[in-house]
């Protein structure tokens, strides 16, 4: 296992995401210090790769939420915390480092710092397979090892009743959260979001048939304005112990990102493929002009460090990974950007 410092890297990562301005016009004045806290208390330490998902609003006061993310088959049991450590982490990050299927998938931690203003959040936690292979047969054991095994029922029925489309892909505990929801994320296929493209009024259709609920007239619109031109991508939801689907919402689109060279993506969102479909959302009143920074983040870099008596390699690129709408009821109410940052020992 080649041990990694995850701290030193997400200050890395943190500071090229925030250099030229960002960080003050993106994360906020107070971000960093939270996220710093977080690692140091959560953080695995036996890997050789971490991963930072930045959350930020293109609306309102400039925040961040953090999501801190490991490779299953990058952990070994029993897993090894920065901080103090809990028995029940301790049960799910040895159960995604043992499990031989789950090699593949993502699974972290869900920080939502800008709903704390004092002390550290409860962490949600999440498991993600990759985009390639999106499944739900790893639910019930997710769920059970996480201390949600009550739920298993109402979580497969939610994946078995969605509409055909959406293609079950990953589940998360938010257990920071009113009534600790189960996260539901389903996937989209490109054929099926360019079916969207064409017939806006079936995406709307299975949206309120699936979440019990009408669209106003401002969702139904920035809905159409999402699915115009076949980027959606990935339809989250919240799962209720009752069994209900919360009337929350998130509609994220993707413009080519998994493509994008992030030593070449400056101007990629104003002036890319997705550049109409942004301007249109900063029109309703959901972004405003910082979404333009975003790709100014994206970058590359190999470097050498010492460990040890030697020194090793480390690759690190940041990455735009997604932009998202958030729904309430039917109602849009702010788009957010995601910039994804990776280190790994090479």
């Amino acid at each position: 296992m080649k041990e990694m410092d995850t701290l030193h890297a997400f200050r890395r990562l943190y500071g090229k995401a925030a250099a030229d301005g960002r960080g003050e016009a993106l994360f906020g004045t107070d971000s960093f210090e939270k996220s710093v806290a977080a690692i140091e208390r959560y953080a695995l330490t036996d890997v050789s790769m971490a991963i930072y998902d930045f959350e930020f609003p293109f609306t309102g006061k400039p925040r961040m939420d953090l999501l801190v993310g490991y490779i299953c088959g990058d952990l070994s049991s029993p897993v090894r915390f920065a901080g103090e450590g809990d028995p029940s982490l301790q049960r799910f990050f040895s159960a995604c480092g043992e499990n031989p299927g789950w090699g593949k998938y993502d699974c972290g931690y869900s920080f939502d710092l800008s709903a704390a203003p004092d002390g550290i959040p409860t962490p949600g936690l999440y498991i993600l397979p990759p985009p390639e292979m999106p499944a739900e047969a790893f639910v019930p054991e997710f769920l059970e090892i996480t201390g949600f095994g009550d739920r298993v029922s109402t979580a497969m029925a939610a994946f078995t009743n969605a509409p055909e489309a959406w293609l079950p892909h990953y589940v998360g505990v938010m257990a920071g959260r009113p009534q600790t929801p189960v996260r539901l994320g389903f996937a989209l296929s490109r054929k099926d979001s360019l079916r969207y493209s064409g017939h806006p009024e079936d995406f709307l259709r299975d949206l309120e048939t699936y979440m019990d609920i009408a669209f106003a007239a401002s969702g139904r619109e920035a809905l159409f304005v999402l699915a115009d031109g076949g980027f959606v991508c990935d339809l989250q939801f919240d799962l209720f112990q009752d069994g209900v689907i919360g009337d929350g919402l998130g509609v994220s689109v993707n413009f080519g990102f998994n493509d994008l060279d992030p030593r070449k993506s400056a101007g990629f969102l104003e002036n890319g493929v997705g550049g109409g479909v942004m301007r249109r959302i900063e029109a309703m009143g959901l972004a405003d002009a910082r979404w333009r920074k975003m790709d100014g983040a994206c970058c590359a870099s190999q470097h050498i460090e010492r460990h040890g008596d030697g020194y090793r390699f480390i690759g690190e690129a940041i990455t735009i990974d997604g932009v998202k709408v958030r729904f309430k009821n039917g109602l849009p109410y702010v788009a957010k950007g995601y910039l994804l940052g990776q280190s790994r020992v090479l």
